[in-house]
């Protein structure tokens, strides 16, 4: 036992004299770490191709975001009954409105409705279905597509 102790210590030693040292020595210190050169961006490729990240140019206060808000501003004169606003993706052509893809509900009275929605992304269209609580009535749809013109975006249903 006091054999495998002592093998054991000495490989121990050895690994850890193995590992130490390599430091540089006092009289011989290193030269001074000079600054990285300032990066400087290149102009984008002639054929406008995106091939990199490095590629791509954009104005200093470009944010990248694709966010936006959205004015919802309803109000129906004369609504003499209660009615929902559902505000949903625009299905693809030829399918239905999924009801799970609205990203606005609120319930409508004679007094209308202004809200702001955060929106993730301009590139979409937008249904707004309008149901009445009595049944009867077929419920009222409007679209609203980004308007890249406009600087303050408003789905206004009149």
């Amino acid at each position: 036992m006091k054999t495998f102790k002592s093998s054991t210590l000495v490989v121990l030693l050895s690994v850890l004299m193995g590992c130490g040292g390599g430091g540089e020595s006092e009289s011989n210190p290193a030269p001074a770490a000079t600054p990285p050169p300032p990066v400087v961006a290149d102009p984008p490729p002639a054929d406008n191709t995106v091939k990199t990240t490095a590629d791509i140019v954009a104005d200093a206060d470009f944010d990248f975001s694709t966010k936006f808000n959205l004015n919802v501003d309803v109000k129906f004169a004369g609504l003499d009954q209660r009615a929902y606003l559902n505000v949903c993706l625009a299905p693809s052509e030829g399918e239905k409105l999924n009801i799970n893809s609205c990203l606005f509900r609120s319930p409508l009275n004679s007094s209308g409705l202004k809200e702001s929605i955060m929106i993730s992304h301009s590139e979409i269209k937008l249904i707004a279905q309008i149901w009445f609580y009595d049944g009867s009535t077929i419920p009222q749809e409007y679209e609203w597509e980004y308007q890249s013109n406009q600087s303050e975006q408003s789905f206004i249903i009149r």
